[in-house]
């Protein structure tokens, strides 16, 4: 672990602290879906409610990669690789459907993806 990139530790402490906030977000679409708070009105009810399911469920993939990147576990580069494309994917579509997307995490997301596939870090996780 010594030589372990430090940026992994770091990735591995935001992925913790998204999948927390986003935890917090998707119990809270649920919560409120019937008001429409994060959408406009024009959107389905069965949209609402599936874009806060998608928001639970990639709130438990990043507390697992962060968690994976932490214990220096190959598998989470992967798949932390996956989560942050569908994350940025799923802010992307939950803006297309006039909800306001988390700017934010969107770029927090292509950082990662970017800086997971540099050649030094994917060989330092990856072997």
């Amino acid at each position: 672990m010594d030589n372990y990139p430090r940026g992994i530790t770091i990735i591995a402490i935001v992925e913790i602290l998204i999948g927390l906030l986003a935890l917090c977000a998707g119990i809270l679409s649920l919560g409120v879906a019937g008001v429409n708070a994060f959408t406009t009105a024009d959107a389905p009810q069965s949209t609402i409610n599936a874009l806060a399911i998608s928001r639970l469920v990639l709130a438990v993939a990043f507390l697992a990669m962060g968690y994976g990147l932490k214990d220096a576990k190959p598998w989470a580069w992967w798949g932390t690789l996956i989560v942050v494309v569908l994350v940025v994917i799923d802010e992307i579509i939950f803006g297309l459907l006039g909800g306001l997307p988390n700017y934010l995490g969107i770029l927090i997301g292509i950082g990662i993806a970017i800086y997971l596939l540099m050649p030094g870090v994917r060989k330092a996780v990856l072997g």
